[in-house]
């Protein structure tokens, strides 16, 4: 597995992780909290996204041969039309 980091360094980042010898000590979730908070993202407060979102984890791996897809992508190839089940009886 690899890591590469690329872009204009960000005043809030900690470039010296990125040389940590484990990958997964590289950007670690702990990281990722830090840099929204530096952008003004309370990025892991539920309330922080409004009543039209919703927050998804998963412990769950995904395989490095398995393709991920984001919301809207899944929905497209589904045929999935956001809002038509709030249309259905039931």
């Amino acid at each position: 597995m690899g890591f590469s980091a690329d872009g204009t360094e960000q005043w809030f980042e900690e470039t010296e992780a990125y040389r940590a010898r484990r990958v997964r000590d590289r950007f670690t979730s702990e990281m990722l909290e830090r840099y929204c908070k530096a952008l003004d993202v309370d990025v892991f407060n539920p309330r922080a996204y409004g009543p039209q979102s919703v927050l998804v984890r998963s412990e769950v791996p995904v395989p490095p041969d398995r393709y991920v897809m984001s919301l809207e992508r899944a929905q497209r190839w589904l045929e999935v039309v956001p809002g038509m089940a709030d249309t259905l009886p039931g």
